[in-house]
C-alpha cells in the first residue's frame, strides 16, 4: 500500500508491508513481517499545484534472511524444598513439629490398631498445646488438644487402653488418656479416640466430651476404672465423698465405647467405703485403673 503526505511542499512517502499503520520508528520493527528487513523513506521537492505519480522509493529492500536468532540464558532451577507431610498409614500426612514447640511426653503403642508400634507425644507451643503421632507403617498426624483452662504446660499424653467389644468387633484401635488440665484435686484428663488421622475427645451420651478429675484428697477421690465384661470392655467413673474423712459416700456409672462415643452400661451405683478398713479399695477410686 502507498501513501503520500503534503507539507510544505515535501512530500513524504511511506511503503507499508503488511497491515496498513506500520510505524517507522526503531520500536515497531519487531512487528515486521519476517521477510521484510526495514523500511526506509524518501523525499522530493517538488512545485506546489503539481500531481506526480509516486513511485516506491528505489531504496527500498527486502530481505529473505531468517530472523536473527535470540539467545535465552536460562535459569538453575531452585534449591528451595517446600515441607511437606509425609504421608503414610491411611493417607496420613506428618509435618515435621512446629518451631519452638515443646514435647511434655511420649509414650509408644499401637492407636490404630494395625499391629505395628506407634509414637505419641504431648506438646505445646505458646498458649497452644497438642498431640502428634508418627505411624510405625508411615506417616502420621498432629491434632489439637487444647482445653479450657489447661495452660499450656499442662498438656501431658498418659497411656492408651482398647475399649472396644461387641459393640463394635471391626474397630482394633485405641483410646488415648491425656492430661488437660489440673482439677481441685487432682488432673482434668481426657478421653481420646483415633479417627481419621486425629485424635478427638470420646462423648458422652449427653455430647460433652468425656473430660473428668483424676485425684483424691482426706475427703474425696475421683477415677475411672475398666472392667472386663462378656463380650468386651466397660469404663466406668467413679467418685467418693467424705464428710470426716472416714465414711465415704461411692458413686459409679459404666459405659460402653462404639466409635468415638460412650453408650450408658448398667445402673448408677451406689456404695459405701469406710477407712481404714477399706483402704486399699479408696485407693483405687483416684486414679485411672485401666489398660
Amino acid at each position: 500500500m502507498r501513501s503520500s503526505i503534503r507539507c510544505g511542499g515535501i512530500v513524504a512517502v511511506v511503503v507499508c508491508a503488511g497491515a496498513c499503520g506500520a510505524s517507522t520508528s526503531s520500536s515497531s520493527r519487531g512487528a515486521l513481517p519476517n521477510n521484510v528487513s526495514s523500511v526506509e523513506t524518501a523525499t522530493t521537492s517538488q512545485p506546489e499545484g503539481t500531481t506526480t505519480k509516486i513511485q516506491p522509493s528505489a531504496t527500498t529492500r527486502s530481505s529473505t534472511a531468517p530472523p536473527t536468532s535470540t539467545t535465552t540464558k536460562l535459569q538453575p532451577p531452585s534449591t528451595t524444598t517446600p515441607t511437606v507431610p509425609v504421608k503414610g498409614v491411611d493417607g496420613c500426612g506428618l509435618a515435621p513439629l512446629a518451631s519452638g514447640a515443646t514435647v511434655t511426653a511420649t509414650i509408644a503403642g499401637d492407636v490404630n490398631g494395625d499391629g505395628k508400634s506407634d509414637t505419641l507425644e504431648s506438646y505445646f507451643a505458646g498458649p497452644y498445646g497438642g498431640l502428634r503421632v508418627a505411624f510405625g507403617g508411615g506417616g502420621g498426624f498432629t491434632s489439637s488438644a487444647v482445653y479450657p483452662g489447661s495452660g499450656n504446660g499442662n498438656i501431658r499424653i498418659l497411656s492408651l487402653v482398647h475399649l472396644s467389644g461387641e459393640a463394635t468387633p471391626s474397630d482394633r484401635s485405641r483410646q488415648v488418656f491425656v492430661q488437660l488440665g489440673h482439677g481441685a484435686s487432682g488432673q482434668l484428663v481426657g478421653l481420646f479416640s483415633y479417627r481419621a488421622c486425629s485424635l478427638q475427645l470420646v462423648r458422652y451420651p449427653n455430647h460433652t466430651p468425656v473430660v473428668f478429675p483424676v485425684g483424691a484428697s482426706l475427703s474425696h477421690a475421683d477415677g475411672v476404672l475398666c472392667d472386663g465384661v462378656s463380650g468386651g470392655v466397660v469404663f466406668a467413673t467413679r467418685s467418693a465423698n467424705s464428710g470426716d474423712g472416714r465414711h465415704f459416700a461411692t458413686f459409679g456409672q459404666g459405659y460402653r465405647y462404639a466409635t468415638g462415643a460412650l453408650a450408658t452400661f448398667g445402673i448408677f451405683i451406689a456404695g459405701a467405703l469406710q477407712l481404714p478398713s477399706d483402704r486399699d479399695a479408696f485407693s483405687t477410686y483416684g486414679t485411672i485403673a485401666c489398660g
